[in-house]
């Protein structure tokens, strides 16, 4: 797999959208539609680099990695719900 060149910051809400798809059941209101239209290779390395991170040595990293997309998912929820 070739690697894509992303900002830090859209591969952090890439790694956000599918860390919320995971905690969500399934047909609740969520971002499903948003990241179906992030292209699969994407996805694949985002998924890859969430999974690095998260077993980080002491869990250090996976723990401050958490916070941050708690942060994002808090923000973009935020973003989506103004008129």
């Amino acid at each position: 797999m070739a690697s894509t060149q992303l900002p830090n910051w859209a591969w952090d809400l890439v790694i956000a959208l599918i860390a919320h798809e995971d905690e969500h059941a399934q047909g609740a209101p969520c971002f499903g539609s948003a990241l179906a239209a992030v292209p699969a290779e994407v996805r694949a390395q985002a998924e890859a680099i969430r999974d690095y991170v998260r077993q980080s040595p002491c869990g250090v990293i996976g723990e401050e990695s958490d916070e941050t997309w708690a942060q994002l998912q808090a923000r973009l929820v935020g973003l989506l719900r103004q008129p």
